[in-house]
């Protein structure tokens, strides 16, 4: 299952082996065979493998009021993760050459691990962090970078984009997207599209038994038809009876 793709205790940073990884939750994903060596996948799993990695460049302001040169708003992706999600990752104990990177990490690392194109540090890296939590729908957001300091004027920007994120396998689409944030995240319009359907059913179905009541009201109960209060009667006669 994607959402279970991936392995807790290789995230915090323990070098497991091929065997401990073998039939766990990163399968098929767990380990991979280059030049006739098999090692582990790191980090394994479905979820890390489809990593986002187009990269974007800070906006920059083309036509500032006032100035001459164009002006950059300056954007950091040092505070996108949520706090307890730092806590599931460690830096690794693993070397270059103990592990191979995912298949689609090639791109980034053509040669896999080396002493140029080091192992990442995932404690480090938060763009992994918050790709490594699962949407709930098809159609999701995901933060890539902030900026807490500086108004974003209104006008026209700039912003260079590294596409190394292939959606034609999958047959999607990406976007890029420049919205304000809160303590209750980003723009979400799917959540609240689910929430106004949900409580349109409810509406719906409160309308229906409220017109099921008026024209078929449910008789109310006589509390001698009741089993209990029919065996203490009898029980009566009887006595009465004898």
């Amino acid at each position: 299952m994607y959402a279970k793709s991936y392995n807790t205790d290789q995230l915090k940073g323990e070098a497991l082996t091929i065997s401990q990884l073998a039939g766990g939750d990163c399968e098929p994903l767990a380990s991979r065979t280059i030049n006739n060596q098999t090692k582990p996948i790191y980090p394994c799993g479905l979820i890390a493998n489809s990593l986002f990695n187009d990269t974007f460049s800070s906006p920059i302001l083309t036509n500032p009021k006032g100035q001459d040169s164009s002006a950059e708003y300056k954007m950091s992706s040092t505070g996108i993760t949520w706090s307890y999600d730092k806590d599931r990752y460690g830096k690794t104990s693993y070397k270059n050459t103990d592990v191979f990177p995912p298949p689609f990490w090639d791109a980034r690392y053509p040669n896999g691990y080396n002493s140029t194109n080091s192992i990442p540090d995932l404690s480090q890296d938060e763009n992994f962090m918050v790709w490594m939590r699962p949407a709930a729908f098809p159609s999701f957001l995901k933060l890539y970078s902030r900026n807490d300091v500086d108004t974003m004027e209104t006008g026209v920007y700039q912003i260079n984009i590294e596409m190394n994120f292939d959606t034609i396998p999958i047959k999607a689409e990406k976007f890029l997207v420049l919205s304000s944030s809160n303590f209750l995240g980003g723009r979400n319009p799917n959540l609240g599209i689910t929430y106004f359907a949900f409580s349109g059913i409810c509406i719906l179905l409160g309308i229906l038994f409220i017109v099921r009541h008026l024209y078929r009201p449910r008789r109310l109960g006589d509390h001698s038809y009741l089993s209990w209060n029919q065996q203490i009667q009898s029980g009566l006669v009887n006595n009465i009876v004898s």
